[in-house]
C-alpha cells in the first residue's frame, strides 16, 4: 500500500473515496460500540442521519435563493402582480387514464 501524502491538488476521486471508507468504517464500529447494536444498525442510523442532513441543507439552500430573489426584485422594482406572469409553479405530473372498456 502506498503511504506517499499528496496534495489536495493531486488526490484522485479514488484516494479521496479510500480514505473516506477507512473513516467511516472505524465510524461505524465507534458507533455500534456506543449504541450496544450491530453495524447494520449503526448504517441505519447514518442513512437516517444523512437523510435528515440533506433535507436540512435543501431547506436552507431554498432559504438563501429566496432572499436573493427578494433582494433582485427590490434591487429591479419588480412586484409580485409582475413576476405571477413570468413565474408559474410547476404542474403535478399527468397520470394517464386508460379508457373505460379499452383492451390491448
Amino acid at each position: 500500500m502506498n503511504t506517499e501524502v499528496k496534495s489536495p491538488a493531486e488526490e484522485t476521486t479514488d484516494d479521496v473515496l479510500g480514505r473516506l471508507v477507512g473513516q467511516v468504517k472505524t465510524s461505524l464500529g465507534n458507533i455500534a460500540s456506543s449504541i450496544g447494536g450491530s453495524r447494520e444498525e449503526a448504517i441505519e442510523m447514518m442513512k437516517k442521519a444523512i437523510a435528515k442532513a440533506e433535507k436540512q441543507e435543501a431547506a436552507e439552500k431554498k432559504s438563501k435563493d429566496l432572499k436573493t430573489v427578494k433582494a433582485l426584485c427590490r434591487k429591479h422594482g419588480f412586484t409580485s402582480g409582475q413576476l405571477k406572469g413570468y413565474v408559474k409553479a410547476s404542474p403535478a405530473p399527468k397520470v394517464a387514464k386508460a379508457k373505460a372498456g379499452a383492451t390491448k
